[in-house]
């Protein structure tokens, strides 16, 4: 399979208005109303059809772990951290995986689902 990256993502949440507005003010993604466009990544939020109360994300249970972003370099990584901090998102900053030595940051979105953005 060859693939100049990922094209879209759909997350099912507790409040589509709120990981809209999480996602577009705080990591900065392009949130879209849906048009066509091949040259965008989309996220799509749609609600739960069977909401439970207080449901989150677990990366212990089968299905999704993380989503994770190419960085196009350390600088990039350090604005997303002070990003975030100053959002006051949860965020170790700026870490290297010790099993390859990259650096990236970490964070979780408003249902837990952890992203990262990665230097390759």
């Amino acid at each position: 399979m060859q693939t100049s990256g990922l094209n879209h993502v759909i997350l099912t949440v507790s409040d589509t208005e709120r990981s809209g507005n999480f996602y577009g003010n705080v990591p900065g993604f392009p949130v879209i109303v849906i048009k066509e466009d091949p040259d965008q990544s989309f996220f799509f939020f749609f609600p739960s059809r069977q909401p439970l109360e207080n449901d989150r994300l677990s990366a212990f249970r089968i299905g999704l772990d993380h989503l994770s972003f190419p960085a196009p370099g350390k600088e990039a990584l350090l604005e997303l951290a002070d990003r975030l901090i100053a959002a006051g998102v949860g965020t170790k900053g700026v870490e290297q995986f010790v099993h390859t030595s990259n650096w990236y940051v970490a964070f979780r979105d408003p249902g837990n689902i952890q992203l990262e953005y990665w230097l390759p």
